[in-house]
């Protein structure tokens, strides 16, 4: 369906999308992305085929696509996230010090960029389930 359909009619009453590649990929797709990210809904890409696009679709964060080559989307959807775990954890660590002063032993009162970089690391583990994937 187009972005403009989504806008009128969808928008406010579904969790998430069916959208071409293209249209996601336009200036006006930026936008939509943005929108629904900012209000919680998801998109599902369709049809991709290319590994850049997956890649593209990957790094958008978009939760799934129609495509003749699952297997691809799964591997690149891996390799982004644990690539986008690794600069998180490095930007933590940059923004906090290496290696964590001051961090408590307890769990409930960890030390914030401790709190965060564990937070990442469950939300990988749960994406990698989520897609039929062990975590690593």
């Amino acid at each position: 369906m187009s972005i403009p359909q989504v806008r009128s009619y969808f928008f406010k009453h579904c969790h998430g999308f069916s959208v071409m590649y293209e249209a996601l990929a336009s200036v006006d797709g930026a936008r939509f992305r943005k929108e629904c990210k900012d209000a919680g809904k998801s998109i599902c890409a369709w049809t991709v085929n290319s590994k850049e696009e997956m890649r593209q679709c990957a790094r958008w964060e978009i939760m799934s696509i129609i495509s003749d080559k699952p297997d691809q989307w799964r591997d690149i959807k891996k390799e982004v996230s644990v690539t986008s775990l690794v600069w998180r954890t490095m930007k933590l660590m940059k923004d906090y010090g290496q290696p964590f002063s001051g961090v408590e032993t307890d769990s409930c009162n960890l030390h914030p960029a401790l709190h965060s970089y564990q937070k990442l690391v469950f939300q990988l583990r749960k994406s990698s389930y989520a897609s039929g994937l062990s975590a690593a």
